[in-house]
């Protein structure tokens, strides 16, 4: 009934009365700010996506299925065509989504398709040399992008596989404690 709408705004300022989460969404924020106008719009997603697109050209259905995971993902944080974010809206809706229900699981979809898109030999890892390549379109600088593949290379074998990377994602955007 009526009280899980409370639970989950009492989640929800349990996120934004932690300032480590905050900070690392503001860092989220950052990165995905392209155009660095202070708002975040789905044009910006869109655009990373693009750029991802074009160093990507084999594999067409995979970056549609990437399009629409974002979308998607995009709209349940409450980002639409008609709606953008300051980085105080951005960790709001952030904080908002993460306690609803749906969120993991648009993280995991969004996640699969990501990880598609990267693993360029499709392989089932995506190694450093793949990684590298992706974060560059996203405006990660090597040794940025190096640090978040060794956090997210959990056992060390110098490739990420599926299991990592979605349970780092859905961690990174959900736990309350301090990570990369």
């Amino acid at each position: 009934g009526s009280e899980r709408p409370q639970v989950e705004e009492n989640m929800a300022v349990e996120y934004l009365g932690n300032d480590q989460w905050v900070k690392k969404i503001e860092g989220l924020f950052d990165s995905f700010d392209l155009n660095k106008n202070g708002y975040l719009s789905t044009e910006e997603f869109k655009t990373g996506i693009d750029r991802l697109a074009q160093k990507v050209t084999d594999r067409p259905e995979l970056i549609a299925k990437l399009r629409e995971a974002s979308a998607e993902l995009t709209t349940a944080i409450g980002i639409t065509e008609t709606t953008k974010a300051d980085k105080k809206k951005f960790v709001e809706l952030l904080a908002a989504f993460v306690t609803e229900e749906k969120a993991k699981a648009l993280i995991e979809k969004h996640n699969e398709a990501l990880f598609d898109v990267v693993d360029r030999n499709h392989d089932g890892h995506i190694t450093w040399e793949e990684y590298k390549s992706v974060m560059e379109t996203r405006g990660f600088n090597e040794p940025s992008a190096r640090a978040a593949f060794d956090f997210l290379d959990k056992d060390k074998n110098g490739k990420i596989d599926r299991k990592e990377l979605a349970i780092a994602d859905v961690h990174f955007w959900t736990s309350l404690a301090a990570s990369v």
